[in-house]
């Protein structure tokens, strides 16, 4: 609803089946964006899909990086820690067009913040987590994020991160990124899940877009209620994992998945996933069975399901696995970033 009572709605502008060589027929504009935690480029294929100028991002993570470089052949990458990064940014030794940005792009790890991860009992400690395969702290990178914005002052900021900061034990977290970013930009907050996008995935993620004060309060309005999307319209007929071979083992599967139990071979984290209902949120495991089929999801349904490209280049089964889960879906960023466009700076 906007300022004057009017109901407004976004539309989903793009499809989750696409392919990279698609974006060179797109109509580009000359906004410039650029990213941290870009991983393989989930956002900033979405970039380029709302037809932004994406200059390229930091990534400390050099085994992502270059799946992301290979892909998107970026004007900048940076592999490194944001906090060296952020240390370059103070004294002056980044190019000068990265202090001004139309969008500051990121998706700080959520590992601590997760609902199905520690919580705060990862807070603050050492350990070699997925994202970097590095020695490090992971809950304070969304303080990093958002101090460098204040270095680097760019019109729009995007953060985008797991409802988890939402919850009471990220409380300190998220009070905390507030107090950041308030210093120099107003705040619009939204918890949104991009199946209502038009994404074959339930993915409910806490979207922040903060606008930097001396433009003025910027209102944006996101409201997206697209028909969800099933299963079924993405499914391939695979072959039944040998795990069900042998007798009765179908059986129970089947019987334990309608009464709500727990379902032989599953692991704690797994989903049960029927044809008629939307793809479960994916994670970099390869977590969920599909029941008709009894077989867990191809590398293709998970792409669709993340609306990356088809012909996006991944140098194995496990870096598609943890492209898909960990990387903001591409089609849900591609909106966001038109609507900053359309209700934002082009009204500037």
């Amino acid at each position: 609803m906007d300022l004057f009572g009017n109901i407004t709605q976004q539309k989903n502008h793009f499809h989750y089946k696409w392919y990279l060589k698609d974006l060179p027929k797109l109509s580009k504009n000359a906004y410039r964006v650029f990213g941290c935690f870009i991983s393989c480029g989930g956002t900033s294929m979405g970039a380029k899909l709302a037809g932004l100028n994406h200059l390229g991002g930091v990534e400390i993570n050099e085994h992502v990086a270059s799946i992301y470089k290979k892909n998107l052949n970026p004007k900048y990458l940076f592999v490194q820690d944001i906090r060296d990064f952020k240390k370059r940014a103070i004294k002056g030794e980044i190019p000068s067009e990265l202090y001004d940005l139309d969008i500051l792009e990121g998706s700080p790890p959520c590992t601590t913040f997760s609902t199905c991860g520690e919580r705060q009992k990862g807070f603050g400690k050492l350990k070699k987590f997925k994202e970097g395969f590095t020695l490090q702290t992971l809950d304070d990178l969304v303080f990093e994020y958002c101090e460098l914005a204040t270095i680097l002052k760019p019109k729009v900021v995007f953060f985008e991160n797991v409802i988890g900061l939402n919850f009471p034990y990220s409380r300190k977290h998220k009070m905390k990124i507030l107090e950041i970013l308030e210093k120099d930009f107003y705040i619009n907050e939204y918890v949104i899940n991009f199946k209502n996008m038009g994404l074959p995935q339930s993915r409910t993620r806490l979207i922040i877009v903060a606008t930097r004060k001396d433009l003025g309060y910027q209102m944006l309005n996101l409201n997206y209620n697209e028909k969800n999307i099933p299963l079924r319209e993405i499914l391939d007929f695979a072959p039944m994992q040998k795990v069900f071979e042998k007798a009765g083992k179908i059986k129970d599967f089947i019987d334990a998945y309608k009464d709500g139990k727990v379902c032989p071979f599953s692991r704690q984290d797994d989903s049960f996933i029927s044809s008629d209902d939307v793809m479960p949120c994916l994670t970099c495991r390869d977590s969920g069975w599909i029941v008709e089929q009894l077989r867990r999801p191809t590398a293709r349904e998970r792409i669709l399901a993340s609306s990356f490209p088809l012909d996006y280049w991944f140098p194995s089964k496990s870096k598609m696995r943890y492209g898909t889960g960990m990387c903001v879906p591409p089609l849900a960023a591609a909106n966001i970033f038109y609507e900053i466009k359309k209700q934002i700076l082009e009204k500037l």
